[in-house]
């Protein structure tokens, strides 16, 4: 019910742009900016407030911007960035503690064949170990961390994004695919917060884990159970971005033509009006039009929202599976290949990590794009 109140609305207030927008010569520009009045975006603005802090940004300024073609998409995303630059000395710090431990382990790993008391050679050897496994996996944690907060924030601004959105695309002559477009969105959150961060997630630290007690253990034991996680868990990725742009393509097949043959139906009538059909169809045309720009607008701003949000960590958990491979490559020729095994597993847990998280923002964004691209029918 609070759907379809929400549909009515979009209805009722196309209703009520109509006459503002048919009375006197108005240009495109400020067609828009009227029909923007009538869009509520307080929710919107107060998200963008909240994730991205004190940086100036208006939503307002910026569709006004890209309607004028005063900004390009680069000169917003730059805008939304300029407070949250990656800090290349936390990098270092973790190279240079990664190679300490990794050189500590080979020294306690050859003591045995040159000291008479191996015990304590061992038991060094086993300590450092242990205390690079426990480092592994903390910085494991910390990606974790930051892929449960992108994702949440995706959907926290998906849900400011929604509203003014799906309005937009009822104005625009979307009403069948608006209200289609709500389930879909409700599903996706939905996945993304219980398949992807309650299930998938989990999956990649028991892949880490396993895999870190293999190497621990004097014999394999868990490689293969290992493997199979680490495939189901990238199966499921490809099948969930299979299953959103497959159904995308399928809605873009039905309900567009179905809002078009709509509102082809209520221009025809509204022309067929003795006197100010001509005016009034004029009109419709217009507030179509309007609609529809603000309603791309609206979608290119969610599309460079949800990037921003999303670029920041998705490079840092990037520069941790880099700086894994890197001490991996650089201590080759002098490191015990268990050692090497360890960051190699390290590198492919945060890998999946990044795959899990790139997964759910490309989901995000492809549903943004493929209704921006297909859904609207006012003017066809």
């Amino acid at each position: 019910m609070k759907k379809k109140r929400l549909v009515f609305a979009a209805i009722l207030l196309g209703l009520l742009a109509v006459p503002v927008l048919v009375s006197g010569s108005e240009s495109a520009e400020n067609a828009c900016e009227t029909l923007y009045r009538e869009i509520p975006m307080e929710d919107m603005q107060e998200a963008v407030d909240e994730v991205f802090g004190d940086t100036g940004i208006r939503l307002q300024d910026a569709i006004s911007d890209l309607i004028r073609n005063d900004k390009t998409v680069v000169d917003l995303m730059k805008e939304m960035l300029g407070g949250n630059p990656v800090n290349p000395a936390f990098y270092k710090k973790l190279l240079i503690r990664l190679i300490a431990l990794a050189l500590l382990c080979t020294l306690f790993g050859i003591l045995p064949q040159i000291l008479e008391d191996s015990a304590a050679a061992k038991a060094g050897y086993f300590i450092s170990f242990i205390t690079l496994i426990t480092f592994l996996m903390s910085v494991f944690a910390e990606a974790a961390v930051l892929v449960k907060d992108t994702v949440l924030t995706a959907i926290f601004l998906m849900n400011a994004i929604l509203p003014a959105y799906l309005i937009a695309l009822a104005l625009a002559g979307g009403v069948s695919t608006a209200a289609l477009s709500m389930e879909a969105f409700s599903a996706l959150s939905y996945l993304a917060e219980h398949l992807i961060l309650q299930f998938l997630c989990p999956a990649s630290l028991l892949y880490l884990m396993l895999g870190l007690i293999n190497q621990a253990a004097e014999t394999d034991r868990f490689s293969r159970l290992a493997d199979l996680i680490q495939k189901g868990v990238r199966l499921i990725l490809k099948s969930l971005l299979a299953l959103f742009i497959g159904f995308h393509v399928f809605q873009g097949l039905i309900t567009p033509y179905v809002d078009r043959f709509q509102t082809s139906i209520v221009r025809k009538s509204i022309e067929a009006i003795p006197g100010i059909g001509d005016i009034a169809g004029a009109g419709t045309e217009v507030v179509f039009g309007a609609a529809m720009v603000m309603k791309n607008s609206i979608g290119v701003v969610g599309l460079i929202l949800i990037t921003a949000a999303a670029l920041i960590p998705i490079l840092k958990i990037a520069g941790y599976a880099g700086v894994f491979l890197l001490v991996n490559a650089l201590l080759q020729p002098v490191m015990q290949t268990r050692v090497q095994r360890l960051f190699e597993i390290a590198a492919n847990a945060i890998r999946l990590l990044l795959r899990i998280l790139c997964t759910a923002i490309v989901l995000f964004l492809i549903s943004i794009v493929m209704l921006s691209a297909g859904a609207g029918g006012g003017l066809q």
